[in-house]
């Protein structure tokens, strides 16, 4: 995009964020600041130092591929594979995210009571593998036809790579759903080492 080439990619993500952030603080009424109440907040903290670890360990988990293929292969394999890869996240991390908000208020409500929430986890975990799994089958197959109709013959490439990658949109559904069991339960620490 106007002679940028692979820092076009960095842009976008940059831009993304920006006006994500920017959206967020006109929408949302709250605003930082010191906390009025010192009680109770120590536990609080703890839980959100350890969210914020165990998140920050995965995002560089979930990056390692691309410093590796855009080391090994060069700008322009990891433009196909960056494509292709936003592309692949984008029904899991839909489906995934829709669901997760409501799964973890709702088995950290029930935390104490083990039945309850096994059967709960399981019957979300059952229709999420019901969604999911048809879904990357399907992708798998057309994969290469939606990114050429999306992004264009000179993606080619970043078609066939979509293709293997949405084989396994129905395991990365199911992977995410340990996230709701961590959080709901308050162990976090124990998400950092999983």
């Amino acid at each position: 995009w106007k002679g940028l080439g692979y820092w076009a990619l960095v842009a976008k993500w940059v831009i993304h964020s920006v006006v994500q952030a920017f959206i967020a603080w006109l929408v949302c009424p709250w605003r930082p600041g010191v906390p009025s109440k010192v009680e109770g907040v120590v536990p609080m903290l703890k839980f959100g130092v350890s969210l914020i670890g165990s998140c920050f360990i995965e995002y560089i988990m979930g990056n390692t591929e691309k410093i590796i293929i855009g080391r090994r292969l060069g700008p322009q394999m990891i433009g196909f594979y960056n494509s292709a890869y936003s592309l692949y996240e984008t029904p899991s991390g839909q489906l995934s995210s829709s669901v997760s908000g409501v799964a973890i208020s709702t088995l950290s409500k029930i935390c104490n009571e083990p039945e309850r929430y096994n059967r709960y986890f399981i019957k979300s975990f059952s229709i999420l593998a019901l969604l999911g799994f048809p879904l990357g089958f399907i992708l798998a197959l057309n994969g290469k036809d939606i990114i050429l109709l999306l992004l264009g013959s000179q993606w080619g490439i970043a078609g066939e790579i979509f293709s293997i990658l949405s084989l396994g949109i129905g395991l990365q559904i199911l992977y995410d759903t340990h996230i709701w069991i961590h959080v709901s339960l308050a162990k976090n620490e124990r998400r950092i080492r999983w």
